[in-house]
């Protein structure tokens, strides 16, 4: 049994290492979670949006209000968002204990997950801590790649419409 399919609109992934991108490697795991957060203004009401992708097709989405805060604190929620959800679809669908790499379109994040180093920011250690803490009880730790926000585009997407029909009816809610 696989998760709720929902067709979005994402980029073929031999794009991310074509024309689009060329100094971007295709990653070479199972599953590609692409993470968004956003904040309007900034700071403000942050929102994340995160599409998981399974042998080229969406199979999972999720957005919601993340409270209030900065776009890098959002980046830093969708981030933790992800990894909840790694950590717990292994349980209720086995055949998705696979490695997976995570997209983001955030130079912080990115800065901070592809060495895996504590931020220098005070307002992103407390949410590092927290990421840190599930990536030690994962059987994996999902590795991170940048990505161009035209790639990310189905995340930032989600990310944007929280609380709107869509929102509601791809499951959104308030945290």
């Amino acid at each position: 049994m696989t998760p709720p399919h929902l067709d979005l609109s994402l980029p073929p992934l031999d794009q991310v290492c074509t024309a689009a991108a060329p100094k971007l490697e295709l990653p070479k795991t199972p599953l590609l979670l692409y993470v968004d957060g956003s904040c309007q203004p900034n700071p403000g009401a942050m929102n994340i949006g995160l599409v998981l992708i399974h042998q080229f097709e969406t199979v999972w989405s999720h957005q919601s209000y993340a409270g209030q805060g900065t776009n890098n604190q959002a980046e830093f929620k969708a981030i933790l968002q992800g990894m909840l959800l790694l950590e717990k679809l292994p349980k209720q669908y086995p055949d998705f204990n696979l490695p997976c790499t995570i997209l983001t379109d955030s130079r912080v994040a990115a800065d901070t997950f592809m060495p895996w180093k504590r931020p220098k920011s005070a307002a992103l250690q407390p949410l590092f801590d927290e990421i840190d803490a599930v990536a030690k009880r994962l059987a994996a730790r999902p590795a991170f790649t940048w990505v161009p926000r035209h790639l990310n585009q189905a995340a930032d997407n989600l990310s944007k419409t929280t609380g709107s029909r869509l929102g509601r009816a791809l499951g959104g809610h308030r945290t």
